[in-house]
């Protein structure tokens, strides 16, 4: 079927139509790359773009963790009846 594309503003929130689900941006790096300490940003061209969120069902997280940009089938947020996947980021406007 056809995926809604949802726009969802860094520290904000976005229901999924139809599905109960709202998905919480935290955090959005455009060259993600593991670090001994944690995750970096290696550049700000859009390498691996991956964004850490959190997705909540009727109010109870039932999702946290990073989505790849470019690995659309690395899915770790398991649903029965959605798929979430990072198709980009959009820069702020200044």
């Amino acid at each position: 079927g056809a995926g809604h594309v949802l726009t969802v503003t860094l520290g904000g929130d976005a229901a999924v139509p139809g599905s109960g689900l709202t998905v919480h941006a935290t955090a959005f790096l455009p060259a993600l790359q593991v670090v001994s300490d944690g995750v970096t940003s290696a550049s700000n061209d859009p390498v691996n773009p991956a964004a850490l969120v959190s997705i909540s069902e009727a109010g109870k997280e039932i999702f946290r963790g990073w989505l790849f940009g470019n690995f659309p089938d690395m899915q770790p947020f398991e649903h029965p009846k959605f798929r979430i996947t990072l198709v980009e980021g959009v820069p702020a406007k200044g």
